[in-house]
């Protein structure tokens, strides 16, 4: 029984076919040139470059060296696994060195670190700032409040809601959809008087709310008003008021991931 033939992949031999052609160009060599420094034919290079052939093993190290590429680049292997021109170059100097230039070549790479490190840190800081997160916020029928609210720490991008707020609380019930969806998140400003058509965070008989400011009392915008009906107030002496609704929070918004873990280790540099 015959043997079947292995699958070539000519996506990555096209791949490697091109990058010869373009670091040929860019050390702008002929293909006569560039086969002479590695000694083989120029058509053997022309072959290479039309995808018809591939350097064969022993040609491939003086290939890289000539076009200033890593051998894992050329195969399409990952880079970790090689160096490139340029990192070859250096640790090639390194390494002809006498041993105190090689001490402050290391103190030089890690000051550099430690500064590209602090300046990544404080980027950071400034894209992405740490808000406290109310949980417990009800939209219609929400828990009895304690003295103490239960809070979180969430980290979010830097936005013009955000920093007009003060604290995030999150929508728990479905009396204000469609414009705040259970579940969501919204951004509250704790030092705004509220005025009429404001939404509003709410302590009322012991419950968050949610709700619209109206002259008539505090609304829903959910039109079942058997389910949600509004909530009748004199003034603000029946109701403790938490703050005014800056706008609503999109889950991109909220940092998560390797993102959230970058964002939190900048913020424990300057905690520590």
């Amino acid at each position: 029984m015959a043997r079947s033939r292995p699958v070539v992949d000519m996506a990555r031999r096209m791949r490697m076919a091109n990058l010869i052609r373009q670091k040929r160009l860019q050390a702008g060599l002929e293909q006569a040139e560039l086969a002479e420094r590695i000694g083989v034919t120029p058509a053997a290079v022309g072959n290479w470059e039309r995808c018809i052939a591939r350097p064969d093993f022993d040609t491939v190290p003086k290939l890289c060296s000539v076009l200033r590429i890593s051998a894992t680049e050329l195969l399409n292997m990952e880079p970790e696994m090689g160096l490139n021109g340029d990192e070859r170059d250096v640790l090639s100097s390194y390494r002809r060195m006498n041993p105190a230039n090689k001490r402050m070549v290391r103190t030089l790479i890690s000051e550099l670190e430690q500064n590209e490190q602090e300046r990544k840190f404080e980027y950071l800081r400034n894209s992405a700032y740490r808000m406290p997160a109310i949980l417990a916020a009800s939209a219609g029928f929400g828990p009895t409040m304690d003295d103490e609210l239960p809070t979180e720490q969430l980290y979010v991008r830097t936005n013009p809601y955000q920093q007009q707020s003060t604290v995030l609380v999150k929508v728990n019930g479905k009396s204000m959809e469609p414009v705040y969806m259970d579940g969501s998140f919204v951004y509250v400003d704790e030092k705004r008087t509220p005025r009429v058509g404001d939404d509003v965070v709410v302590i009322y008989e012991d419950t968050l709310y949610i709700k619209q400011f109206t002259p008539r009392g505090l609304e829903s915008y959910n039109p079942d008003k058997e389910t949600y009906p509004l909530i009748k107030v004199q003034g603000w002496q029946d109701v403790r008021c938490l703050g005014v609704v800056r706008g609503r929070v999109n889950e991109y918004d909220i940092l998560a991931g390797q993102e959230l873990k970058e964002v939190e280790q900048a913020y424990a540099a300057i905690e520590e």
